[in-house]
C-alpha cells in the first residue's frame, strides 16, 4: 500500500493518468451469441455456464474490475481494484458513461446498491458509502465494518433481511480451519452483528461434491475434494433468494440457501472464466460475472435465465 505522503504528491499524476485512459478508451466489443444456434446444457439452476448468450469486452479502465452491482436493465456499476473510481457502465452501448471518484487509491473488492445509495468494500474492512450514485459525487463516508478478517471480496445486499453481507476471503480469526462465514453489515446503523449471519462447513460441501460427482481436485492425500472457499464475490438470486457465491482462485460456482446448505456446486472452465472477481443478476434472473483482465481484456459474462 502506498504512504500517505506519497499518494498527496502523485494524486495529481494519477488523476491525469485515469483521465487519459478514459478519454482514450474505445467502446467495448461484444460477441452476442445466438442461442438457437448452441445446443445448451442447462444446469438444474437454469443457466448455462459453459455458454454464455453474450460476452462484453470492457475498456482499459476497467481491466482490473473486481466487483459488480446492478443499477437497472441497462447499467452496472462497477469498481476496480486500484483506484477509488466508481463507474457506470452502459450495457447497451457497452460504455462508460459516467465516472467519478469517491476515495484515494486502495484495494476495492466489492460493490452493493441500496436504491441510490452505492457501497464500496476495500479488502481491510472499510466500507464506503456514496450518497446518490446519480448525482456528482459529494459527501462520502466512510467507516470501519469491524469485520473480524483482514481479506475481504465479498459484498451484496441482502433485500429481505434489510442488511449488507461481508464474505471474508480468509479464515475469520478465531474459526476452525474446516468453518467459513459471512458476517452482517446493518448500512443505517453502521454496526456489524456480533455473530455470523451465514455459516459454511467445508466438511459438508466436500460430501455434497463427492454425492453429485463434481469433478474437483483432491487433497494430498487424495482422499476428498479439495475446497477452501475463498469467496471473491457474492449474490442474492432476485426470484429465489439463494446466496450465490463465487471462489475465484478455485474457479467454483457454489449455491447456498440463506441458512448455508450446499445446494449446488459446478466448476468453471478456466479459458472462459479468466479471473471471476464479480457477480450480479437482473430483475428476471439474468446473471452478469465480471472476470479481470489479467494480460488481456476485462470481460461480463451475460447469461440468460431458462428458469428451474
Amino acid at each position: 500500500m502506498w504512504t500517505m505522503k506519497f499518494r498527496k504528491y502523485m494524486a495529481p499524476f494519477y488523476l491525469l493518468a485515469i483521465h487519459l485512459i478514459l478519454s482514450c478508451q474505445t467502446s467495448g466489443t461484444s460477441d452476442d451469441r445466438n442461442p438457437e444456434s448452441i445446443v445448451r446444457s442447462y444446469n438444474q439452476l437454469g443457466y448455462d455456464l459453459n455458454n454464455p448468450d453474450r460476452i462484453i469486452y470492457l475498456p482499459g479502465a476497467l481491466r482490473e474490475i473486481s466487483g459488480i452491482t446492478k443499477v437497472d436493465t441497462s447499467t452496472l456499476a462497477c469498481i476496480q481494484d486500484e483506484s477509488g473510481i466508481l463507474y457506470l457502465f452502459d450495457l447497451t452501448t457497452n460504455r462508460i458513461k459516467h465516472h467519478s471518484f469517491f476515495a484515494n487509491p486502495g484495494d476495492y473488492e466489492g460493490i452493493a446498491r441500496i436504491d441510490k445509495r452505492i457501497f464500496v468494500l476495500r479488502s481491510d474492512g472499510a466500507i464506503f458509502e456514496i450518497p446518490d450514485y446519480e448525482s456528482p459525487v459529494t459527501g462520502v463516508i466512510s467507516y470501519p465494518s469491524g469485520i473480524p478478517a483482514a481479506d475481504n471480496e465479498g459484498l451484496c445486499y441482502d433485500n429481505k433481511n434489510k442488511r449488507l453481507l461481508i464474505a471474508p476471503k480468509s479464515k475469520i480469526k478465531g474459526e476452525k480451519e474446516s468453518k467459513r462465514a459471512i458476517y452482517a453489515f446493518n448500512p443505517d446503523t453502521k454496526k456489524l452483528d456480533s455473530k455470523p449471519a451465514i455459516e459454511f462447513n467445508l466438511k459438508e460441501i466436500q460430501e455434497f461434491a463427492i454425492r453429485n460427482n463434481v469433478d474437483l481436485p483432491l487433497t494430498k492425500k487424495k482422499e476428498k475434494p479439495k475446497i477452501e472457499l475463498k469467496p471473491s464475490a457474492i449474490a442474492i438470486h432476485p426470484l429465489t433468494n439463494r446466496l450465490y457465491l463465487l471462489s475465484g482462485v478455485e474457479k467454483l460456482f457454489i449455491v447456498f440457501s440463506m441458512d448455508g446448505r450446499v445446494e449446488y456446486i459446478e466448476k468453471l472452465d478456466n479459458n472462459l472464466f479468466k479471473q471471476p472477481e464479480g457477480i450480479t443478476f437482473l430483475q428476471n434472473g439474468d446473471m452478469i460475472i465480471s472476470n479481470e483482465g489479467q494480460s488481456g481484456q476485462a470481460n461480463l459474462l451475460i447469461f440468460r435465465h431458462k428458469g428451474e
